[in-house]
């Protein structure tokens, strides 16, 4: 009986000691790799390059979604919510775009906004499928969402996350800013730049600066600033947008600029 009780306090403690090492070189391999890299970001839905850029898929003759292109003030309809991103001031550091070797997107230094009115360009909804019960319900011009916001069907896929799946919030267009960093107008020859509208975003370690991937068109585009320097810098690209008939047809969007916000990491510059 004594050893038949010694067998098994043998054997149990073994088999502890098996579990015990078998956690610590679980732990220790954990250690050795870090965090788990985070899973790549959909870009559109489809998520297809090539389906966005064909010209049947185009949603103006000036070029495809990504090229987030105004033809009038109406095709941004307005909304309500958030949080959302805004990358209208992205580009140059500390605020940088900086392009992948392919040249087909550009990771964005944007702010996030907590919540706020913004634009929804409805050209250039990166989802096929809200783009199109967008445009039912607004017109393909916008012009029946105009005035009345979060009417628009994209609004809601903005400020629940959902309109690119993984995306911690998505890139929009909004004044929220503008009593901090007054906005401008440049216009810039071909080159490449990033259309960030509807953009996926990923929060980052930095209060109120997120990340966004935002897919890059070349052509003639406008920046929102005043300095006129179309080179953001060494590998970097503007986020911008194209106005086919700027200066003639374009008007501002708002009479007026916000407050600026109370919160010290809204608006504030890495």
């Amino acid at each position: 009986m004594k050893l038949t009780k010694l067998v098994c306090a043998v054997a149990g403690c073994s088999l502890f000691t098996i579990a015990i090492a078998l956690n610590g070189r679980a732990i220790a391999a954990g250690a050795d790799h870090g965090p788990a890299e985070p899973a790549p970001l959909t870009h559109f839905v489809p998520d297809s390059l090539s389906f966005w850029s064909e010209h049947d898929h185009w949603t103006t003759p000036y070029g495809p979604a990504f090229a987030t292109i105004i033809e009038k003030t109406s095709n941004n309809v307005p909304c309500s919510g958030g949080p959302f991103a805004l990358c209208a001031y992205s580009g140059a550091a500390p605020m940088g775009c900086k392009a992948d070797k392919a040249g087909e997107f550009a990771d964005c230094k944007c702010f996030e906004i907590p919540s706020g009115s913004y634009f929804v360009n409805i050209n250039a909804i990166l989802n096929h499928d809200v783009y199109v019960k967008t445009v039912k319900v607004c017109g393909k011009d916008g012009s029946r969402c105009t005035g009345h916001p979060n009417k628009a069907p994209a609004c809601k896929y903005v400020n629940d996350h959902s309109l690119v799946p993984g995306a911690d919030l998505i890139s929009v267009f909004s004044f929220e800013c503008a009593g901090k960093i007054p906005f401008g107008h440049s216009r810039c020859d071909s080159s490449p730049y990033a259309g960030c509208m509807t953009a996926p975003c990923r929060r980052t370690a930095t209060p109120g600066i997120v990340d966004c991937s935002c897919p890059m068109f070349s052509g003639p585009h406008e920046l929102g600033t005043d300095h006129g320097d179309c080179n953001a810098g060494d590998g970097l690209v503007w986020s911008s947008a194209y106005y086919p008939k700027w200066p003639g047809s374009f008007a501002p969007i708002g009479s007026s600029a916000p407050a600026a916000s109370s919160d010290a990491n809204v608006c504030k510059m890495p």
